[in-house]
């Protein structure tokens, strides 16, 4: 274990998100180090449109040794054109550098997950530096140029001690950047799931209908058609979809009744949730960033031997006997049709024997003995 170090994480999502590996790392790691978990930055532009207009509250204490922090409004077009790149990332540099020295920390480990900013390596050039790629940040939408973001990723990679990556498609390409990744997967809080006593939340406990659900943030690379062909076919079930979305999003299915949505759910919450869903789903829209994750709502859905309808994510090939993967709308409602089906007491011990399997302890941990050599 990484012991008395000061551990600064550079994040794409906000600490108080659903928890992924990133949150989770964090966590871990604040039990022996202190840890500044910095979220990262709105542009001007997305301020505007997204009304993204919160006040940040700085570098504040969310639990003993762990600290968070929003980087600040930075520029739009900077992951498309070099001068507003350059702008933001002196910017960005300057701002952890003086929260940094306000707070008399320096920083022995920066453990990187956006790629924007190469330029913070340069700043602690005695830190060790972690690259734990989760994502294939050119496939992102929005203002960025793929290429530039790669070049950026690159020189990330080449300033790196340590590489990590979820997937064997994300490991192929640091290697073309020169890099030597170790392929770690998600995992899943199983001993959460393994407590859960059968309780169901409120409003599900007088349902009679099969439930067919889907537990996780509802963003742009969520299927809407094929969710809404989903509930017209099945109108005799209930479509639970819990998870933190916008106003936009559930009034996209304004014309069902059949849709539930409850919101953003406390993550100690989830058992009860997913075990009161039949069937739990991933139905995202199919393209180069969601079919190379490592899907960690899979082996949420396993911890309780649920089946999982999900599009053709690489990853979870290696499970096609004990999942209902489907590549078009049409194949995707005909497995939706089986799985509702499904009555096999040996496919829900394999997939709980799955999720034993990948839980997050042993990932971690052999993930910081790989970052403890260089402190040696």
């Amino acid at each position: 274990m990484i012991k008395n170090k000061t551990i600064v994480f550079i994040s794409t999502m906000e600490f108080s998100d659903l928890p992924t590996r990133k949150q989770r790392l964090a966590n871990r790691l604040s039990t022996d180090n202190i840890v500044v978990y910095f979220e990262p930055p709105n542009t001007y532009l997305a301020k505007v449109f997204k009304r993204k207009n919160k006040k940040n509250i700085p570098f504040r204490e969310v639990s003993k040794n762990l600290f968070v922090d929003k980087l600040p409004d930075v520029l739009p077009f900077g992951l498309r054109f070099f001068p507003f790149q350059e702008s933001n990332q002196k910017r960005i540099v300057s701002y952890i550098k003086n929260m940094l020295i306000k707070n008399n920390l320096t920083p022995d480990l920066l453990w990187f997950y956006l790629v924007d900013y190469p330029g913070i390596t340069y700043a602690f050039i005695d830190s060790t530096v972690v690259y734990d790629c989760v994502d294939d940040h050119s496939a992102y939408g929005g203002l960025r140029k793929p290429d530039f973001v790669n070049n950026l990723e690159k020189e990330l990679v080449e300033n790196s001690e340590v590489l990590f990556t979820t997937t064997n498609e994300l490991s192929d390409k640091l290697e073309k950047f020169g890099g030597v990744p170790l392929v770690i997967p998600n995992g899943v809080d199983y001993p959460l799931f393994e407590r859960w006593n059968g309780e169901k939340p409120e409003i599900l406990k007088n349902e009679k209908r099969k439930i067919i659900g889907y537990f996780g943030a509802l963003q742009k690379w969520f299927d809407v058609d094929f969710i809404k062909e989903a509930a017209k076919k099945f109108s005799n079930n209930l479509f639970v979809l819990a998870g933190p979305c916008s106003e936009g999003f559930k009034n996209e299915f304004s014309e069902f009744s059949n849709i539930l949505f409850p919101g953003k759910i406390k993550y100690e919450d989830a058992p009860a949730w997913i075990g009161s869903f039949d069937v739990c789903t991933i139905p995202f829209i199919q393209n180069n960033l969601t079919l190379n994750i490592s899907p960690l709502k899979f082996f949420e859905y396993c911890s309780l031997g649920k089946p999982c309808l999900t599009i053709p994510i690489k990853q979870l090939n290696l499970y096609d006997g004990i999942s209902y993967i489907y590549q078009n709308h049409e194949e995707g409602l005909s497995k939706l049709s089986l799985a509702l089906k499904e009555d096999n007491a040996e496919y829900r011990k394999e997939r709980i024997a799955i999720a034993k399997r990948e839980a997050w302890e042993e990932k971690f941990d052999f993930m910081f003995q790989q970052v403890e050599r260089f402190f040696d």
